[in-house]
């Protein structure tokens, strides 16, 4: 059991490993160092469990725990005992194997921290981007959980009390998966936020704020006529009928909106004579 423990806890190390290569745009550089502390650290924990088992194993074999009966065939008391309560054979003594064991993890985790640190202070402000930031909070937050929790085990390991060695050890496993697996969501989140702008007007199912963006009507030009103080609708303009505009050659009337250049240049000559003081005559007697 011990052993499948420390296989996950490695595989996310491995998934921690990439996530810092990334964050490192992929240098060959970060990933030989992350991939020398990862090695150097998995194999160190791995056989310092091994040897704890060895040392711990002299009363119990295979698929019978002698300490069942308190002694082993040699009077000597059993390291490894049956536990009604577990269903399973639990430790009864202590080696001072248990505290490399549980230090061999946290060499690999501050590196994470170290590299981490490093690309936040050396990366520009402007390229503190949604995935970069997400990955330098997450990447904190991992470690910092994971160190408290490495503290405590290691804690417990150095009182030498056997009842109290093993008594985080499955939280730990469950707490290391649930802490990566939040990370790595948060990853995803942000990568897909970047990667797919929102619609205009819409809320992005994928936005880190939630509130919906807003809109930008655009409307034809055509659909925005000039407004005419002499047809108002309390003038006398207003109720006599327009005289239609004169086709072209090809069989186009003149534009009446704001689009059109006739249109444009009267009304920036109305506003500039309005500026100046001048009477209305003057945009009345414009052609």
């Amino acid at each position: 059991m011990a052993m499948f423990g420390i296989a996950s806890i490695g595989l996310a190390n491995v998934l921690v490993l990439l996530r810092v290569f990334i964050l490192w745009e992929r240098r060959p550089l970060i990933l030989r160092l992350m991939s020398f502390g990862f090695l150097s650290g998995f194999t160190a924990q791995f056989v310092c469990m091994i040897l704890a088992n060895i040392k711990l194993s002299r009363a119990c074999i295979p698929g019978l725990c002698l300490g069942a009966i308190s002694k082993s065939d040699n009077g000597i008391p059993a390291s490894v005992t049956w536990s009604p309560i577990a269903k399973m054979c639990v430790v009864a003594d202590h080696t001072p194997l248990y505290i490399a064991v549980w230090v061999s993890p946290m060499l690999f985790e501050s590196l994470v921290i170290l590299f981490t640190v490093i690309n936040a202070l050396d990366r520009p402000r402007s390229k503190h981007t949604r995935i970069t930031t997400a990955l330098h909070a997450d990447g904190v937050a991992y470690f910092l959980t994971l160190f408290l929790l490495r503290t405590l085990n290691l804690a417990l390991a150095a009182t030498g009390d056997p009842s109290l060695t093993l008594l985080t050890v499955f939280f730990v496993w469950a707490m290391t998966t649930t802490v990566l697996n939040r990370s790595l969501l948060n990853i995803r989140h942000a990568e897909v936020t970047e990667s797919i702008p929102a619609e205009s007007g819409r809320a992005s199912p994928f936005g880190m704020s939630g509130r919906v963006e807003p809109s930008v009507q655009v409307l034809a030009m055509d659909e925005l006529t000039l407004y005419d103080p002499e047809r108002s609708p309390g003038s006398k303009k207003a109720h006599e009928p327009e005289a239609e505009s004169p086709e072209d050659e090809g069989g186009h009337r003149a534009s009446e909106s704001v689009g059109s250049n006739a249109k444009l240049l009267m009304l920036e000559v109305y506003e500039r004579d309005k500026r100046r003081g001048s009477p209305d005559s003057d945009w009345e007697a414009q052609p």
